[in-house]
């Protein structure tokens, strides 16, 4: 059985000293065992500091979260003519490709097409909207505010939010 990804960006990254996002701090990903399983390189973490880097731009942060989403294998829950799921796992970064090869999601950016994730009653949308849609609301791709931590459903939203409304924003 797969492992399942984190809720939330940060429960990816157990503390060390190497590479500090946020309240966290990033270690070596152990490919072996999982792509999901952090594994700690070193073995006493009380010697390392727990200050932020401020190295880190949001910039940083959001294409770290990026390919997470990218790298995160899902199942996909499209309704096949029989009724039933497809239940292919796939990586994010192969959704788009994987709806149009199974799914005959084709056409121009403009062309219509409904939504047939098992449980979904949306309109149809454009080809593009519907992978943006299947990305928010069935993938649940959010993008942390890297300073309040408040989830957006879209990357331009957080940065709109840091840059303008963020409480903690740096004036």
């Amino acid at each position: 059985m797969r492992a399942q990804w984190p809720s939330r960006w940060h429960d990816l990254y157990a503390p060390c000293q190497c590479i500090s996002l946020a309240r966290s701090y990033v270690c070596k990903v152990s490919a072996a065992l999982s792509p999901y399983i952090v594994q700690p390189i070193h073995t006493d973490l009380t010697m390392y500091p727990t200050q932020l880097n401020s190295g880190w731009s949001a910039e940083d942060v959001a294409s770290l979260i990026e390919n997470g989403h990218l790298e995160k294998y899902s199942t996909c829950r499209w309704i096949l003519p029989d009724y039933m799921p497809c239940n292919e796992t796939v990586k994010g970064r192969d959704f788009s490709s994987h709806l149009r090869d199974r799914h005959g999601v084709t056409g121009a950016p403009s062309s219509q097409h409904r939504c047939c994730w098992e449980g979904c009653h949306e309109r149809e949308f454009n080809r593009d909207c519907l992978i943006r849609h299947l990305r928010e609301q069935h993938l649940q791709w959010r993008w942390p505010c890297p300073t309040c931590e408040q989830d957006f459903t879209r990357k331009n939203t957080m940065f709109e939010h840091r840059d303008k409304s963020c409480p903690r924003r740096l004036v």
